[in-house]
C-alpha cells in the first residue's frame, strides 16, 4: 500500500487542528478548575471567619422613646440583654449619638466571667442612644443596638409668653 504525499499533508493538517483544539480545551478546563478553586477557597475562608467569631447578641427594649415635642427629654426604662457563646469579661457601654443635647454622659455596666447579662436602666434622652457590647480583654466592640428618639410635634416657632398686653 502506497501513501501519497497529499494524504500525509492532510493528516498533518488535521493533527495540527486537533492539537490546537486540545490546547484550547485544556486551557478552558484549567480556567474552570482555577475558578472553582478560587470559589472554594473563598467559601472556606468565609466559614473559618464565621467559626472564629462567636455568635454575640445585644438587645435593647424598647427600641424607641417618644416625647411630645422635639427637643423635650424622653423618659424610659430600658432592659438591656446580651449573650455570647464564650465566657469572658464584657461591658455594655452607652452614650447619646449627639452628646451636646444634654443626654446622659457615656455610661457602662460591666460583667466579668459571664456568657450573658441583663439589666434595667432608667434613661432620660434627647437623641438616639447607642449601646455597644465591648470585650474588655481585647478592647473591641462586638455588637451594638440603638434606642431611637422620636417626637410627636415640632417645636413651636413662636416663643411662649407668660403674659400678654391687650
Amino acid at each position: 500500500m502506497k501513501i501519497q504525499k497529499s494524504q500525509i499533508i492532510t493528516v498533518k493538517q488535521s493533527l495540527g487542528k486537533n492539537s490546537q483544539r486540545t490546547w484550547i480545551d485544556k486551557f478552558a478546563q484549567g480556567a474552570h478548575l482555577f475558578i472553582w478553586m478560587l470559589v472554594g477557597s473563598l467559601a472556606l475562608k468565609c466559614l473559618s471567619v464565621s467559626a472564629e467569631q462567636p455568635s454575640i447578641e445585644l438587645k435593647v427594649k424598647p427600641k424607641q422613646c417618644v416625647s411630645l415635642k422635639r427637643g423635650q427629654s424622653c423618659y424610659t426604662k430600658a432592659v438591656v440583654s446580651w449573650q455570647s457563646e464564650e465566657q469572658g469579661n464584657y461591658c455594655v457601654v452607652w452614650q447619646p449619638e449627639l452628646e451636646n443635647l444634654g443626654g446622659p454622659e457615656k455610661q457602662q455596666r460591666c460583667f466579668s466571667g459571664q456568657k450573658q447579662g441583663r439589666f434595667k436602666v432608667s434613661l432620660k434622652i434627647q437623641s438616639k442612644l447607642v449601646f455597644r457590647l465591648v470585650d474588655t480583654d481585647r478592647e473591641i466592640a462586638l455588637a451594638s443596638a440603638e434606642l431611637e428618639y422620636f417626637w410627636v410635634y415640632n417645636k413651636s416657632k413662636r416663643p411662649q409668653q407668660s403674659w400678654r398686653l391687650y
